[in-house]
C-alpha cells in the first residue's frame, strides 16, 4: 500500500512537472508571439509617423512663403526652403545668422531688436500678432514683409510659427 502511495505520488508530482513544462512552452511562445505582435505594431506606428513627418516637410518646404520656428528665447530652431533661400542662404546660416537679417532700425524709426522682442512677447502672451517689416540680405538689399505669427503648442510648451 505504502509502494502504492509513493508511486502515485510520484505520477503525481511528474504530471504537475510536466504541466508546468507545457505551460512555460505555451507561455514562451505565447508572449514572442505578443512581442512579435506588439513589435510590428510599433514598425507600423514608426513607418507612419515617418510619411507623416515627410508629408509636412513636402507642404512646408513648397510653400512659397517663408515659415520660421521661433522659440521662447526668440532663436530661429527652424525654417522652410523659402525662407534661406530668399535670403540665398544655406537653412544653418540662415538661422544662425537670423538677427543680422534686418537693419538696426525700422523706416518707422523703431529699434529692430525691440520690435522682435515686443512681437515675440504678443505672440507668446496673445496667441498670434501681424506686423510690417523690413528685412534685409547679408550684403544689405532691403525686403519688404508682413508677418503673421501664431503660439503652437510643442513638445509640451509653446513656440512660436510664422
Amino acid at each position: 500500500m505504502a509502494d502504492m502511495t509513493l508511486i502515485i505520488s510520484a505520477l503525481f508530482l511528474s504530471i504537475l512537472f510536466l504541466i508546468i513544462v507545457i505551460a512555460v512552452i505555451f507561455y514562451s511562445i505565447w508572449s514572442k508571439n505578443k512581442s512579435s505582435a506588439e513589435s510590428a505594431e510599433l514598425t507600423a506606428s514608426k513607418a507612419e509617423l515617418e510619411v507623416a513627418n515627410e508629408r509636412f516637410r513636402i507642404m512646408l518646404d513648397t510653400t512659397p512663403f517663408i515659415c520660421n520656428l521661433w522659440n521662447k528665447e526668440g532663436a530661429v530652431f527652424d525654417c522652410n526652403e523659402a525662407a534661406h533661400k530668399l535670403f540665398d542662404l544655406d537653412k544653418q546660416t540662415y538661422m544662425e545668422r537670423f538677427l543680422e537679417l534686418a537693419p538696426e532700425i525700422q523706416p518707422d524709426g523703431k529699434s529692430t531688436a525691440d520690435i522682435a522682442v515686443e512681437m515675440l512677447n504678443k505672440v507668446f502672451t496673445e496667441g498670434s500678432c501681424s506686423f510690417e517689416y523690413i528685412a534685409q540680405k547679408l550684403d544689405g538689399t532691403p525686403i519688404p514683409q508682413g508677418v503673421v505669427m501664431t503660439r503652437v503648442k510643442y513638445k509640451g510648451d509653446y513656440i512660436a510659427v510664422g
